[in-house]
């Protein structure tokens, strides 16, 4: 989808704060790494709907942008798992004491980036919510990382710069 012309305007507007988050607020170096868009999706939900735990391997970083959250639209749900020395197996049920957890609302345009490798979720919709949910959601990559075929790399010709 971030292929196609009609949505150069939108990738445009979510370029600063994406730089931003990049440059600014991981102290990423610009002149060290060219980023990318490599993929770039719709995610519609309708009443009842959410999404499993996953993350997006070979990405640097996620984003979500929510352009149309009715009331009652579900959120974005992060966990992050525990291990110890003695325990280097995934929990399989999340506590408190086993997972941390954080939740964001789904607010018309808002833009959410985050590490790609941390575990997420959409949150369930209500059953009565009137209107679906519209959101795009895309994941960035590193110079450093095209050509390597691991983990869901795109393909090169499916990069786009993040001028």
């Amino acid at each position: 989808m971030h292929l196609d012309d009609r949505l150069d305007r939108l990738l445009a507007i979510l370029g600063a704060p994406i730089k931003k988050f990049l440059f600014e607020d991981l102290c990423l170096e610009r002149q060290k790494t060219t980023y990318y868009i490599g993929r770039c999706w719709p995610v519609v939900q309708r009443s009842g709907a959410g999404g499993d735990l996953h993350h997006h391997a070979g990405a640097v970083v996620s984003g979500v942008f929510y352009l149309q959250t009715p009331p009652g639209s579900g959120g974005l749900e992060f966990r992050k798992s525990f291990r110890s020395t003695y325990d280097h197996m995934r929990k399989a049920g999340g506590t408190p004491i086993t997972f941390g957890k954080a939740d964001y609302p789904a607010v018309k345009n808002r833009l959410i980036l985050f590490s790609s490798d941390v575990l997420h979720r959409a949150l369930p919709d209500a059953d009565d919510m009137t209107a679906q949910r519209i959101a795009i959601s895309f994941d960035l990559y590193s110079m450093t990382e095209i050509g390597d075929s691991r983990g869901g790399m795109p393909r090169t010709q499916y990069l786009k710069p993040i001028d």
